[in-house]
């Protein structure tokens, strides 16, 4: 079994498209996991920390751009506001 260390060295080796789908599949991957933890503790009342995890895969590559800018000029500081 590879370590994470080697896991992360063989990706970083990956173009940058075969990058993108890797990471497409381990977000997949752990949204569906985070979906079975969730339906497991449901019965008592503990919501686990995934609510991020809920918008991997499901927005196109113009959705995921548009989002970034809104991101990025939130984070603009008015210079004039202080």
């Amino acid at each position: 079994m590879l370590t994470p260390f080697e896991i992360v060295s063989q990706i970083n080796a990956l173009s940058y498209k075969e990058k993108l789908w890797v990471m497409e599949k381990i977000l997949k991957s752990m949204r569906e996991e985070a979906e079975g933890i969730k339906d497991s503790s449901a019965d008592d009342g503990v919501v686990p920390p995934f609510s991020l995890l809920d918008f991997s895969g499901i927005w196109d590559e113009n959705e995921a751009r548009i989002f970034h800018s809104a991101i990025n000029e939130s984070r603009k500081i008015d210079e004039d506001e202080w």
